[in-house]
């Protein structure tokens, strides 16, 4: 019933008035709203228009970079606040930059309230390398949001004729219009109403998982073996590259805050009974004592051992990936 008035009274609207509010920002360019950076580290968000019509939508583009030993975590937008509605959420597969870094990147889709301003509150980026956590807070930030011109309709007084308040309110053919003026601001008031309810208990769509764990796996060791890092004699960031697509994997397809942990914490959690990699543990003992080996004692494997971590990760995915429907 909330649906049909609502659609009734957008409609009905715009016979009387013709009119259009809706914006168009498919073609707008990035635009930087806020940042924060210390050290390494950086962390910007960005929005796809600088103001947005109350029926539209807006992005905004999560983005930070840091160097490759660490592990980062996005701040999350809570689903619904006063001025906005989260309706959509993607995350992208990190990108390995020169000098190894790793860019990060997501994307909110927001549909704003009927209000004047929608406002997005300071966010905290968390940077983690075992057990050291930094963290990053950008500045709240706003934008612009374009309600009907009707909304704000005011009636002005023919100063110019010469009459009275009463008799210019009552001139041939003056009452008729004022009464239409007055059924159009209405029935604005009563859509806006009846959309902003509407709006309000929309269930908002949990975001989708777009790509599988393993396949963001595999195609992170694909990058590394194109680099060609042990032939190089490039051993140490070869095989922190390596040990990070290994810790993030197991994080994503088996809810194991891997990359927070050391090598001896996380191993001591496989060692429960409930624990889905308890009978993987000697192996993934043996590849990560080989990996903190090259890591922190400055140890030279050469490009045969190299090549047989690289083998046991990629086995290790394989026969533990998700089976896809």
């Amino acid at each position: 019933m909330l649906r049909f008035f609502v659609y009734s009274s957008v409609c009905l609207l715009s016979a009387l008035l013709c009119c259009s509010c809706r914006l168009d920002s498919s073609a707008a360019e990035l635009i930087l709203q806020a940042e924060a950076s210390r050290g390494d580290m950086s962390f910007r968000i960005y929005s796809d228009c600088a103001e947005v019509g109350v029926m539209d939508s807006v992005q905004l583009i999560m983005q930070a970079e840091a160097d490759e030993s660490l592990a980062f975590v996005f701040p999350e937008l809570k689903k619904a606040e006063s001025s906005y509605l989260v309706v959509d959420f993607a995350g992208s597969t990190p990108l390995h930059l020169d000098g190894g870094r790793i860019l990060y990147e997501c994307r909110y889709t927001l549909e704003p309230m009927p209000v004047a301003e929608l406002r997005i509150p300071a966010l905290t980026a968390q940077f983690k390398r075992e057990n050291e956590l930094q963290e990053l807070v950008t500045e709240a930030f706003s934008l612009k949001v374009h309600l009907p011109e009707e909304f704000f309709a005011k009636q002005d007084i023919d100063s110019e004729s010469g009459l009275h308040l009463a008799e210019s309110l009552h001139r041939p053919g003056q009452s008729r219009r004022w009464l239409l003026t007055v059924a159009g601001l209405l029935l604005v008031s009563l859509a806006v109403l009846g959309f902003w309810l509407l709006r309000r208990n929309k269930k908002v769509q949990a975001p989708v998982v777009l790509v599988p764990a393993h396949v963001k796996a595999l195609q992170a060791l694909q990058q590394l073996l194109d680099e060609a890092l042990p032939e190089q004699q490039a051993f140490k960031p070869f095989y922190q590259r390596l040990s990070l697509i290994l810790r993030v994997y197991i994080e994503e397809r088996f809810q194991i805050n891997a990359p927070e942990l050391t090598s001896e914490e996380f191993l001591a959690s496989l060692t429960k009974e409930d624990s889905p990699l308890a009978e993987k543990r000697p192996l993934l003992q043996e590849f990560m004592l080989h990996c903190d080996l090259v890591k922190f004692a400055e140890h030279q494997p050469g490009a045969q051992n190299a090549r047989q971590s690289f083998d046991y990760c990629k086995s290790f995915i394989e026969q533990t990936a998700e089976v896809v429907p």
